[in-house]
């Protein structure tokens, strides 16, 4: 019997997951589709119905931030279905500085566009229903 990598690392604690998550991300070669990770991190974390932790959730929107104008993640389709998806697992608390940041309109972005619109709608509505929530 073998186990796949993302079959063990569900079965950790969500801190150690979160760690490993960031270790994988820091250290992947460009060859590895940045979507599938974070794809990975959305089913487990959605699939457990946990939100990402707050420090985790902070250094993620950073990446996230930072590998859109790569060339690279131009050809990634996963990358641009799954940062939705995992704006959808932030706090309430880091929505606010989630909105900030994201490439929009940067040159060789255009790609990007319709995921990033639709990355701070999201952010938008969560942030509304959270506040009609308290």
């Amino acid at each position: 019997l073998q186990l796949e990598p993302a079959t063990l690392t569900a079965c950790l604690p969500q801190a150690e997951r979160e760690a490993l998550w960031l270790a994988q991300w820091t250290s992947s070669s460009r060859a590895v589709q940045r979507g599938a990770m974070l794809a990975e991190m959305v089913r487990s974390l959605g699939g457990r119905g946990e939100q990402a932790s707050p420090a985790f959730a902070g250094r993620m929107l950073d990446h996230l931030r930072a590998c859109i104008p790569l060339e690279a993640s131009k050809w990634d389709s996963m990358l641009r279905q799954s940062v939705p998806e995992f704006i959808c697992l932030l706090p309430p608390d880091a929505l606010d500085g989630a909105a900030h940041g994201w490439p929009v309109g940067q040159p060789g972005t255009d790609y990007f566009s319709d995921t990033l619109a639709r990355v701070l709608a999201v952010i938008e509505h969560r942030k509304i229903l959270h506040d009609n929530v308290e």
